[in-house]
């Protein structure tokens, strides 16, 4: 997996440079192991993108650690509340 790291985040890099203003399927796959992937060995730093779109997943309404559990019950995305069950 090593081997893969400079094509793959390259890859994310180029993205990012794109400056896609809403996030995508793609940013919440992503993001899940890219954000923890210093902790596997992998040197982010040459990156520096990366830390800015970590910072901004992180400010998304609704974002919660891999660790924290949420303190009510979400709403949908559109803001409502979720349908009551019978």
């Amino acid at each position: 997996m090593h081997g893969e790291k400079p094509r793959t985040l390259t890859a994310i890099m180029l993205y990012l440079a794109e400056g896609t203003p809403l996030f995508t399927v793609a940013d919440i796959a992503l993001y899940a192991y890219t954000h923890c992937a210093d902790e596997g060995g992998f040197d982010l730093a040459p990156y520096s993108s990366l830390a800015l779109w970590f910072a901004r997943v992180r400010a998304e309404r609704g974002h919660l650690a891999i660790n924290q559990l949420p303190a009510e019950r979400p709403s949908d995305v559109r803001g409502s509340p979720p349908a009551s069950t019978p």
